[in-house]
């Protein structure tokens, strides 16, 4: 659904064999973490004494372009197309650009490093949203409805 970022329309969208629109050049940046790599790194801060109420970024050494993201979700899918488009007005405005995390933090505080490719990460993402497509891809999904 759109509430739930871009992610989940690339998914979306490349499962359908639909097209991805990436506003503007799609050279904005973005960093990845796969849900394994997020576990890891909240169960090694909860096992590390003397950590309790600072704050961690979590991050990744690949920093890729919307464009990138894009390509590789329809590389994985093996479906979809890319489409760069204007931002629409009422898009532009709220366009954050580029983010992407400065993960040094957690990095000397436990070693956390992430694992798991973007690649790899994507490809994972697009496995279990095929096998699982009739609880996320129906509309509205199945854990949404009965709920306004």
């Amino acid at each position: 659904h759109p509430r739930q970022g871009f992610l989940s329309v690339f998914i979306r969208r490349a499962l359908e064999d639909q097209t991805i629109r990436v506003f503007g050049d799609g050279s904005q940046l973005r960093d990845l973490n796969y849900v394994e790599d997020v576990a890891d790194a909240f169960l090694a801060l909860a096992a590390a004494p003397g950590l309790d109420g600072r704050a961690f970024n979590l991050g990744s050494p690949e920093v890729l372009s919307l464009k990138a993201v894009a390509e590789l979700f329809i590389a994985a899918a093996g479906s979809g197309r890319l489409e760069l488009t204007p931002f629409p007005d009422h898009l532009k405005r709220i366009d954050i650009g580029s983010y992407y995390g400065d993960y040094t933090r957690i990095r000397q505080a436990v070693g956390w490093e992430p694992r798991i490719s973007a690649a790899d990460g994507l490809r994972r993402t697009i496995d279990f949203y095929r096998e699982h497509a009739a609880r996320y891809l129906e509309d509205p999904p199945a854990w949404e409805q009965g709920h306004d």
